[in-house]
């Protein structure tokens, strides 16, 4: 079989992804997102390593999707089981709850929201710099299964259509997409460094060893100022639209945030809340 085929990759996706309900009604939350992560990372990998970034962004984007229909799906049929089997799934609901009834939370609070943002931004980065993505597959998972879990609980409190189209704001989608173009320029970003960088060479054991150990430390500093100095060209070829991409979506979630966030509650108020 061709593994490298499209169809086989969504075909993947498919099977896999449901099997978080599982993780959902029977372990506890760290689980979940693991298991999440680790079923998709090994196709992720793949296709970034072949550098087929724009079918990794779609292929992502419909991991997203699929993962959180599953999670409003157990939300709506075991709320329980999901409330103590998702990350800060009561947590999350309750603010925005709170923030529908009474217009109170930092869902339109830019002096709030901005800070939050900005902070998962920054250990999302560093969770995909340090674990060539795989870390930032888990922290983005659980992110979005607790949003998931607030729009399946959303549709379970008045049992309206609505909320399932409402729940997910415009905004949290490009938040969304923002993510995952920063995931494929930050894993690129990794490969570089490891690449690139130069390895010590070996001391070797004679009775000399201070003097050859001072002499490969001399050698191998140097290797890496040449380094430095002949790199540049390797570095401008990172796929940096990726990283314009993800600033643009990022920047485009803060916008619509603060601008439709207050307009999207009266949305709420009226076509699902009660």
């Amino acid at each position: 079989m061709n593994f490298d085929r499209l169809w086989f990759h969504y075909l993947y996706v498919a099977v896999t992804v449901p099997s978080v309900a599982v993780a959902i009604l029977h372990g506890p939350a760290w689980v979940v997102p693991t298991l999440q992560a680790s079923l998709f990372f090994p196709l992720f990998f793949r296709l970034h390593r072949q550098k087929h970034f724009l079918r990794l962004f779609a292929l992502t984007c419909f991991w997203s999707a699929l993962t959180s229909a599953v999670v409003i799906v157990v939300t709506v049929w075991y709320p329980l089981q999901a409330e103590h089997g998702i990350f800060r799934a009561a947590g999350y609901r309750d603010e925005m709850f709170t923030w529908i009834a009474t217009g109170v939370g930092s869902e339109a609070d830019i002096r709030q929201f901005l800070p939050q943002l900005l902070t998962q931004l920054l250990l999302f980065g560093a969770a995909c710099l340090l674990s060539l993505g795989f870390l930032g597959l888990c922290l983005g998972a659980a992110l979005l299964n607790y949003m998931s879990f607030y729009v399946g609980a959303l549709y379970l409190k008045e049992g309206k259509a609505a909320a399932l189209l409402l729940g997910w704001p415009p905004w949290a989608l490009l938040r969304v997409a923002g993510f995952i173009a920063a995931a494929i320029f930050l894993v690129s970003l990794e490969l570089r460094m490891w690449d690139e960088i130069p390895s010590p060479p070996a001391a070797g054991g004679d009775s000399h060893r201070k003097v050859r150990s001072l002499t490969v430390a001399a050698r191998f500093l140097s290797d890496v100022l040449s380094y430095w100095k002949t790199s540049r060209k390797a570095w401008r070829e990172l796929p940096f639209s990726w990283l314009w991409l993800a600033m643009g979506l990022i920047v485009g979630d803060i916008a619509l945030k603060f601008l439709l966030a207050g307009w999207w509650r009266r949305l709420l108020l009226r076509f699902v809340w009660v």
